[in-house]
């Protein structure tokens, strides 16, 4: 488990990504752990790898099925949705995910872009508004600023 984990990483830093998804996928089927299975799908999103195949997305449904309680693999399955165009499907997810944490601010951010693209912009700005108070500096905190800013004068 640690062992194909740490060689899972170190294919990757060595971009050797076909020998680093094989030594990922084991760390995940062989650990009791949800960590070894957020970094093999972690590495399909952060690479942008197994998308048009549909590996990625494989593994996140699995993953979801296998740790249903784990906010972070529903966030990542609705990541690979949104990347593969599947944004109904990415809404279920990112849902799932909020509920599951709602401390976390990301599920927001892509639930408001949906919102924001369906005309929905009460429901964005509340959602980009939970956003930045949650994690005013995290990682979509720039995304959640520019999606707020034509909508930030809608009272919530």
């Amino acid at each position: 488990m640690a062992l194909w984990g740490a060689l899972g990483q170190a294919q990757l830093a060595i971009h050797d990504y076909f020998s680093a998804e094989f030594a990922l996928q084991n760390a995940a089927q062989l650990s009791s752990d949800p960590s070894d299975t957020i970094t093999f799908v972690r590495y399909y999103v952060d690479h942008l790898l197994g998308l048009a195949s549909g590996r990625a997305l494989a593994a996140a449904v699995a993953a979801t099925h296998r740790w249903p309680g784990s906010e972070q693999l529903w966030y990542l399955l609705g990541v690979v949705n949104d990347l593969i165009g599947q944004r109904t499907d990415a809404w279920y997810a990112f849902t799932q995910a909020q509920a599951l944490d709602a401390g976390d601010p990301n599920p927001y951010v892509y639930l408001a872009r949906y919102a924001e693209d369906e005309g929905n912009d009460v429901v964005a700005a509340l959602d980009l508004r939970t956003a930045l108070a949650i994690s005013p500096n995290g990682p979509n905190a720039a995304q959640a600023r520019t999606l707020l800013a034509p909508i930030a004068d809608i009272p919530v």
